[in-house]
């Protein structure tokens, strides 16, 4: 049965078979190590953004969609720096060029990180919120780099 065929509750309870046992495949789990609802890790981060806010540090809040965003922004930064380490300084632009074409680019690695279909659905979000700064990754893998 395609997962996309279970609602919330079914997913929940879903497991998988490791080496050291079985594991739920949730990501939120609560402290007895059983998958959490989709309420009761929403009202985690709702008590986290109080205390932030009871200790005055400002507009500081959080929401668990913004752990997506985080870590498509570390993956990221980790795939443009092994790009710059490994190939920029030893491609020439044709070359590079060449090599994304045919590997993509580390957009096209956190695009497929995330699920999404479309590199610009990866892409454009992430930079948006900072007009101007727009890094060598971000051209397509069917543009010249830059």
């Amino acid at each position: 049965m395609p997962l996309a065929a279970l609602d919330a509750r079914q997913r929940r309870s879903l497991f998988r078979e490791t080496d050291g046992g079985l594991e739920p495949m949730s990501v939120w789990l609560a402290e007895t190590g059983e998958p959490m609802s989709h309420l009761s890790w929403a009202k985690a981060f709702d008590r986290a953004n109080d205390r932030c806010a009871r200790l005055g540090l400002g507009d500081l809040s959080c929401h668990p969609h913004m752990l997506r965003h985080s870590y498509a922004l570390k993956m990221l930064l980790a795939a443009q720096r092994a790009y710059d380490l490994r190939l920029a300084s030893h491609l020439s632009a044709e070359e590079l060029r060449d090599f994304r074409l045919t590997f993509g680019s580390p957009f096209d690695l956190v695009r497929y990180l995330l699920g999404h279909r479309d590199v610009q659905t990866t892409s454009k979000p992430t930079w948006s919120r900072w007009p101007g700064c727009r890094p060598r990754c971000c051209s397509t893998a069917t543009s010249t780099p830059r």
